[in-house]
């Protein structure tokens, strides 16, 4: 759904007790409590009116703001990022790698969560070319 500043926001009510808490908390002319739309098996049978009425409510929110009301009312919702959003926020700032062999740098995310001497691993190194550790590895094993 598309807020008033343009951002976009998922909502993923899933039961009756949920769908109740948005409507007592974004639909305050009551648009949305209607027998209609009552339970879930009634909104799945609506969708198409219903959606029409939360686009028009959740665009007369800002982004941040309504995902602090729904965060607060326990609403499950999150606002969708853009790449460049989800690589500034700190969690994943933590995972990236980057790491630079032969003037190439080389980015990736650290998908190993198990810490090394009670450090995080931040280092990436690229895979090896084909036979390029061949002679140390011989050596290893002879």
């Amino acid at each position: 759904f598309l807020t008033k500043d343009k951002k976009h926001i998922l909502l993923a009510i899933g039961n009756d007790k949920q769908f109740s808490r948005f409507c007592k908390t974004v639909d305050v002319k009551n648009k949305i409590t209607q027998d209609k739309f009552s339970t879930n098996f009634e909104r799945v049978k609506n969708r198409n009116e219903l959606k029409k009425i939360i686009v028009k409510l959740i665009s007369e929110y800002n982004s941040k703001k309504l995902i602090e009301i729904l965060d607060k009312n326990k609403i499950p919702a999150a606002l969708i990022k853009n790449m460049k959003e989800v690589f500034e926020q700190e969690q994943a700032q933590e995972l990236l790698l980057i790491s630079e062999r032969n003037n190439t740098k080389y980015f990736g995310i650290n998908t190993f969560s198990a810490k090394v001497n009670k450090k995080r691993i931040t280092k990436l190194s690229p895979p090896p070319h084909l036979d390029e550790n061949r002679k140390e590895i011989f050596k290893l094993i002879q």
